[in-house]
């Protein structure tokens, strides 16, 4: 069969492949409202006990979860500059992060907008409020812009969260990823996330709605800098 000219036909592993992307960004949205979400009153929402503020925040978050290679460096910014970080084990999540060639293999790209990394979660939302897993509430400013969003998490998604998909393997490094991310990044508000990773001279010198470049170069050699050993 002759394809038309200009198009290509569509297979069935494109047709996974969306369906496998469909499904990891609802996925990684959740785990990020689900992790980094605060306990509110029982009686505040019924049916919620968790809230998480800003959209800033989430897609900060979910460009190191996307980009470990991203997640490496701020690491290592907190090792040189903290000294209440452990070095060692800072260290170690680097090399295990190279080590299983995350960079490479987790990588989703994002692309950048006029605040940097951005993807529209618009449907994402829509979804997971679909499936009674979350609820939302925003306000219009006077320019008509949406503004401080928060998101609610129900019984219900933490009742399948930690009963049912915390116990499937083959989705456990995202409980990981966010479980680390937690630990080091949990009480950075998504505007410090951002202007840090625009500190990075190849996400800060992305051109608009092009998709951000990797630094695995960058930060194999800050690594050896600061370590004194190659990655």
């Amino acid at each position: 069969m002759v394809e038309p000219k200009g198009f290509t036909a569509i297979t069935s592993n494109d047709l996974e492949d969306v369906a496998i992307r469909f499904y990891k960004d609802r996925f990684r949205v959740l785990l990020i409202l689900y992790f980094f979400a605060e306990d509110i009153p029982t009686d505040k929402k019924k049916g919620y006990t968790k809230a998480f503020k800003s959209e800033v925040k989430i897609q900060a978050l979910d460009f190191l979860i996307r980009n470990p290679d991203y997640l490496a460096y701020e690491l290592l910014v907190l090792a040189e500059n903290d000294p209440c970080i452990d070095k060692a084990e800072v260290k170690g999540i680097v090399k295990m992060i190279f080590s299983n060639n995350e960079p490479i293999i987790r990588r989703v790209e994002m692309e950048r907008f006029f605040y940097g990394a951005y993807e529209d979660i618009d449907n994402i939302v829509a979804f997971l409020k679909s499936i009674g897993f979350i609820d939302f509430e925003s306000q219009k400013r006077i320019d008509g812009r949406v503004a401080n969003k928060v998101y609610y998490v129900s019984d219900l998604a933490i009742d399948r969260i930690e009963k049912s998909l915390s116990q499937m393997p083959s989705i456990q490094w995202y409980f990981d990823r966010c479980t680390l991310l937690k630990r080091f990044f949990g009480e950075v508000t998504g505007s410090e996330l951002k202007i840090s990773q625009y500190k990075v001279e190849e996400y800060k010198n992305t051109l608009y709605k092009t998709y951000i470049s990797e630094i695995t170069e960058k930060v194999k050699e800050m690594y050896q800098d600061f370590y004194g050993e190659k990655l």
